[in-house]
């Protein structure tokens, strides 16, 4: 049997025929199958319907039942003396020996009856077990570049429909590698062969899974899968060789690698920002372009190296236009650094660390400093990783010699700076230079907690120059003398007494020594 066209309902009636014979109207009972289309196949979509019944008035019999114009398959309903309310069947497209009916249209047939009336309602329904077809023929490009600049740039989708029936339902599902779907709705109205133009939004590389779905009224479903490599990124050039932005010793070559999920369609190599060079190796395994450049006649003659700043920049673009660049670039640096000058601290000191200082300006481009003490015969190293001016160091208990290397960035040593002597003596109560260069502390140390520090100084003549003082209490004291007197003035050059006097709770002590101040 030709399968009949039919048109699109969510529910009701499909085709409803009302007989009626008597005083009865057809108001008096209402008849609904929520699916005409049902498809029995066991995939739990429209596999059955309900069918409602409502009477409103008593009658002596009501029955429903499934049949064609020569046949009934099934009895649905059988009610005898059914009073008002509501009834329920269940059309499952099976006869009354549970076998399934072939695909074809039946009648679904009410029949109620009383003394006098008789009412028959018919609706033609449908057993549909055959599902439409779409299928993707085909996907191009191969390769798709999405160009968001450029409305008309689309990945065309070249599909076709078979077995469509009125009503059915068509749509397009777009998954993107991270997950996302774009669902498209399609206006399909009979079979077909037909084209999606598509590009996504906001576009990311990776494969785009297309999954294409027809259903028809009776929930048969028809599914088709493709997949979109979608190239969104410009190609990636990385650097395998490795170069410090210093360094006394470049390799011999640079290499590296150029990713592109499309064809590189262009490659361009800059040396020093003006000379194109070609590289001495260059091939593409799978999407990779691997490439290496000699640089050792470039930055090195007569076996030495040639200070100065280089640099490599590799450019790359790909059949669709996206294009990238990266560059690496580096110093030359065989100089060996000045050793340091390092100033003579206070001494002896009173505790186990020492504040150090350099007597001239130290090249800043000094990367590290690494610190030597000698202590009894033994020697230790304190590297400082980050260069200060004014570092400290650690010593031991008596005297310790101390000198210094710096190590620049390129990575080239000097020589050893002057060595100095420092004394650790935690018997000793005051301490400060014999010669102020400059600004510099006293180091006023106390058995028990003294309330006040002060300091006064002299000059040759007797008269005062500067008082200073530190308030505790405190058993440590470091007070700093600016070199400037009373007024606000730099002292002159010269010698002067310093009278260190400390105030306990109930008692003082009074100690005096002679600076120099030496610029």
């Amino acid at each position: 049997m030709k399968r009949k066209k039919i048109t699109h309902i969510a529910f009701l009636l499909l085709f409803l025929v009302v007989f009626t014979h008597g005083a009865a109207h057809p108001s008096d009972i209402t008849f609904v199958i929520d699916y005409p289309s049902i498809s029995p196949n066991g995939d739990g979509i429209k596999d059955e319907s309900p069918v409602h019944i409502t009477l409103a008035t008593n009658f002596d019999s009501l029955v429903v039942t499934i049949k064609n114009e020569t046949q009934v398959f099934d009895t649905l309903i059988l009610e005898i003396n059914p009073g008002f309310g509501s009834y329920i069947g269940q059309w499952e497209g099976k006869d009354s020996s549970e076998l399934l009916l072939s695909d074809s249209e039946y009648l679904l047939e009410l029949y109620a009856t009383r003394p006098d009336t008789t009412i028959i309602m018919q609706t033609t329904v449908i057993v549909d077990t055959s599902p439409p077809s779409i299928h993707i023929d085909r996907i191009e490009p191969g390769v798709f570049s999405p160009d968001n600049t450029d409305t008309t740039n689309k990945a065309l989708i070249y599909y076709t429909v078979t077995g469509f029936n009125e009503g059915s339902k068509t749509s397009v599902a777009i998954t993107d590698p991270e997950d996302n779907v774009e669902d498209i709705i399609l206006n399909i109205f009979s079979d077909t062969s037909c084209c999606l133009k598509w590009s996504p939004d906001n576009p990311i590389s990776g494969i785009y899974t297309v999954s294409m779905l027809i259903e028809d009224l009776a929930g048969n479903i028809g599914t088709g899968e493709g997949f979109i490599n979608v190239d969104a990124d410009p190609p990636e050039i990385s650097f395998i060789t490795s170069i410090a932005e210093h360094t006394k010793q470049p390799p011999d070559s640079i290499s590296g690698t150029i990713y592109d999920r499309s064809t590189i369609d262009s490659l361009s190599f800059i040396w020093n920002d003006t000379l194109t060079i070609t590289p001495d190796e260059i091939y593409t395994l799978n999407d990779t372009t691997y490439w290496n450049i000699a640089i050792l006649d470039s930055v090195s003659s007569g076996g030495t190296y040639i200070d100065g700043n280089y640099s490599l920049e590799v450019y790359a673009s790909d059949r669709f236009g996206q294009s990238a660049d990266n560059k690496i670039s580096f110093k030359i640096d065989t100089t060996t650094p000045d050793p340091p000058v390092l100033a003579q601290p206070v001494s002896p000191v009173l505790v186990s660390e020492v504040e150090l200082s350099y007597a001239s300006d130290l090249d800043l481009h000094a990367d590290f400093v690494v610190f030597f003490r000698l202590h009894e015969g033994d020697t230790s190293a304190d590297t400082v990783t980050s260069f200060t001016s004014h570092p400290i160091i650690g010593i031991e208990e008596g005297k310790n010699e101390i000198w210094a290397k710096v190590t620049d960035k390129a990575g080239n040593e000097s020589d050893e700076s002057n060595h100095i002597l420092v004394t650790y003596d935690t018997s000793s109560q005051n301490s400060f230079p014999e010669a102020f260069r400059g600004p510099d502390d006293f180091i006023i140390s106390t058995s028990s907690a003294a309330g006040k520090v002060i300091i006064q100084l002299f000059d040759l003549r007797g008269e005062k120059v500067r008082s200073i003082s530190s308030i505790g209490p405190a058993t440590y004291f470091k007070i700093n003398w600016d070199l400037l007197n009373n007024d606000g003035e730099e002292v002159r050059n010269g010698a002067y007494l310093a009278v260190i006097t400390v105030y306990y709770s109930d008692t003082k002590t009074v100690d005096k020594g002679f600076v120099a101040v030496v610029r």
